[in-house]
């Protein structure tokens, strides 16, 4: 075992040290928050990251910004996931912006809890480009499109009190 001392790495002075933002650099996933799943405690069960920035991320499978955890006050842009949660995949957040992330499934977000967000501009190749399987509440979805598609597809999931962009394929 490595005594906290001696995994001292540089001294800062007794400054605090702010980190505002995770840039996965296209190769690698920005932030990897596991914990235990637990269902009465609904997702995002593991760490938080509040005020943090995670763009650029990728995955060859999910989550190309954040896996699991919770977010707070965050933006997560940018981020890409070869299957499913381009930018976050069973997390739950909390006045954030999910904004121009891209997977096959769920382009924004994967089975997540949003509250107070804003998910926008997001892409899928096959289904659910802003959201997929999620419970949102007063939040904002818009301009989420399949690829090479301009149809919107955001409907799985429960939506309360949000606004949902009408799919261009739904009549008036």
């Amino acid at each position: 075992e490595v005594s906290l001392e001696q995994r001292k790495v540089a001294n800062f002075s007794n400054k605090k040290i702010y980190f505002l933002g995770i840039d996965g650099g296209g190769t690698n996933r920005c932030a990897n928050l596991t914990g235990t799943y637990v269902v009465t405690s609904g997702y995002g069960a593991g760490s938080t990251l509040m005020g943090f920035t995670l763009q650029n991320g990728y995955s060859t499978s999910t989550a190309g910004g954040a896996y699991y955890g919770t977010l707070v006050n965050c933006i997560v842009r940018g981020n890409k996931a070869e299957t499913s949660g381009g930018g976050v995949y069973y997390s739950a957040l909390t006045n954030c912006v999910i904004a121009s992330n891209m997977a096959n499934m769920g382009g924004g977000i994967y089975y997540g809890r949003a509250f107070n967000c804003s998910i926008v501009g997001n892409r899928a190749n096959k289904s659910n480009s802003g959201v997929y399987g999620s419970y949102c509440r007063d939040s904002v979805i818009w301009g989420n499109r399949l690829r090479n598609c301009d149809t919107s597809d955001v409907q799985s999931g429960s939506f309360f009190n949000c606004y949902v962009e009408k799919p261009s394929s739904m009549s008036s």
